[in-house]
């Protein structure tokens, strides 16, 4: 058998995933951030920020100018460009992204991981001696 595109469990797919990824979204017009590349920015012609999409793995994370015309047109495109297995958009239930909950009502925003710390186990140090440590 010969593979013809990479799949799940491979070294490689989240490297050739964000490859894919990345085309799909230049060819939209989004441009890569100089300081962080999976950091894409989209501007409109006066220079002003429209859009930006955050890339981890095989998650997307994006935001954009509210009420924005040109924003809405680029998030029809951004959902032909790519098969969201799950989406979430303002006003729906919080979102997690990275093992962080997002949530954001109409004054704030907020950002937590207390599920992701309760999975963390505690360290163990053997033969640890506590008068030494000092």
């Amino acid at each position: 058998m010969k593979l013809i595109k990479p799949i799940y469990g491979q070294a490689d797919a989240p490297r050739q995933w964000f490859i894919v990824a990345r085309r799909r979204l230049e060819s939209l017009g989004y441009r890569a951030h100089p300081l962080d590349q999976c950091l894409f920015t989209y501007h409109d012609s006066d220079k002003n920020l429209i859009s930006m999409v955050g890339l981890h793995v095989d998650d997307l994370l994006g935001c954009g100018k509210t009420g924005s015309s040109e924003y809405e047109h680029l998030k029809s495109k951004l959902k032909e460009a790519f098969n969201f297995k799950h989406r979430t958009e303002e006003g729906d239930a919080p979102l997690e992204f990275c093992g962080c909950h997002l949530s954001r009502d109409n004054t704030e925003s907020k950002l937590h991981q207390s599920d992701y710390f309760k999975k963390v186990k505690p360290m163990t140090c053997n033969d640890y001696d506590a008068n030494r440590a000092l």
